[in-house]
């Protein structure tokens, strides 16, 4: 008779350790989305603004457009654009380093329960 392992208080620690990091992960997902998209438009933005041709650029900020010579408005689109790849970046790797605990928390957790537990997605 082949006895089920016991959930021992470590063990749900991990269990609960690996739910907090999943749900970490799911979150910082849904932010790096949003901000492919808010690159998108700020690529978007850059095109339209080489087409300017010299002439000014109106930027909305807030609700309000206020018009700005196109080296601003370029200028302000290349600082946009790096901060936003930077929040991405520091995003992926806090992903990372998130998704490295739950690889070891995995196989501590399937080590002993082998199938009876599910941790994937």
């Amino acid at each position: 008779i082949e006895m089920e392992n016991q959930v021992t208080k470590e063990d749900q620690g991990y269990i609960n350790e690996f739910s907090k990091f999943h749900q970490k992960n799911k979150t910082i997902d849904a932010e790096i989305r949003a901000i492919n998209e808010k690159l998108a438009n700020t690529k978007d933005a850059s095109d339209r603004c080489d087409e300017l041709f010299g002439d000014n650029a109106k930027i909305m900020i807030g609700e309000t457009f206020m018009e700005v010579p196109e080296e601003k408005a370029k200028d302000m689109l290349i600082k946009l654009k790096d901060k936003q790849e930077k929040d991405k970046k520091a995003l992926e790797e806090k992903y990372a380093v998130n998704k490295k605990r739950m690889d070891e928390l995995k196989i501590i957790l399937y080590s002993k329960f082998k199938n009876t537990i599910n941790l994937e997605e």
